[in-house]
């Protein structure tokens, strides 16, 4: 009976043993790409999760379907700006959410084939993300959002922060980028020196946010460019001397001018250009 046992327990042992080096040594299939009946290809990747309504989720399943998008940029289901809309209602379930996505199925028809938009639009999108954002956004994060806007503006020569910043806080706010007043808001919060720059160079003015940030760029660069420049070129003695040469020659100057000489040079005055600076 002892021998049985000890057989047994052999048998069982041996029985674990190949599974486990089974497990190990089988590699996963990997996934292939398969052909859809209307000639779409299936997608890749992990989809999101399935939203229901909550609204402190919201934002994060939209990013999560960014991400889906990313990985199947080319399929036709995120190039055909409907079918993109039809999917990512497809994700939206629960007692929450069942009827304002009914509500949407209904405007995305309509669009079509009573508005006659194209299934190309890009519009079809952006409207959708827009009415999506605006039913479920929490509500304290957009007021939050929405007062950081408000008192965004640019600091010193840092345009990059600056445009980083406004990108986050209009899609926190749930604002559209192609809005009037977002390109306004955009305009107020640069430097004045810079916005005048742009005016200056640009006629006519930026007509898009995209535009404007893209000229902010150019012209912050320029400005950052000619002021490296200009500091370069001086000797590097002279640089180190400027401020008391400066002095130097302001208190010549106020000392040596002619008041009844034009602009200080009169026929006994001495010129500044022969001023002992050493």
């Amino acid at each position: 009976m002892v021998e049985r046992l000890g057989e047994e327990k052999v048998g069982v042992t041996a029985g674990i043993v190949t599974e486990e080096v089974t497990a190990t040594v089988t590699a996963p299939t990997p996934p292939t790409e398969t052909k859809l009946a209307n000639g779409n290809w299936a997608l890749s990747g992990v989809p999101p999760l399935i939203f229901n309504g909550d609204r402190e989720k919201s934002k994060h399943f939209l990013d999560k379907f960014m991400s889906y998008e990313i990985v199947n940029g080319d399929a036709h289901q995120f190039t055909i700006p409907y079918l993109k809309v039809a999917l990512c209602l497809s994700y939206l379930n629960g007692p929450k959410v069942d009827a304002w996505a009914r509500q949407q199925h209904l405007w995305l028809k309509n669009c079509h084939k009573q508005d006659g938009i194209p299934m190309t639009d890009k519009s079809l999108w952006e409207d959708f993300k827009l009415l999506f954002r605006t039913a479920y956004t929490d509500q304290d994060a957009k007021l939050t959002a929405y007062q950081k806007l408000n008192k965004l503006c640019m600091q010193g020569s840092d345009i990059d922060s600056y445009i980083a910043d406004f990108n986050r806080l209009i899609d926190e706010a749930g604002y559209n980028k192609f809005d009037m007043g977002v390109m306004i808001k955009f305009k107020e919060g640069l430097q004045p020196s810079l916005l005048r720059e742009i005016l200056l160079h640009m006629v006519p003015a930026p007509s898009t946010l995209t535009t404007w940030r893209q000229k902010a760029r150019e012209r912050q660069m320029v400005y950052k460019e000619l002021k490296m420049s200009s500091f370069v070129s001086i000797d590097p003695d002279m640089r180190r001397d400027y401020s008391s040469n400066m002095k130097r020659v302001f208190m010549w100057y106020l000392a040596n001018i002619t008041p009844m000489s034009c602009h200080g040079f009169g026929p006994n005055s001495k010129s500044w250009l022969s001023l002992d600076l050493s």
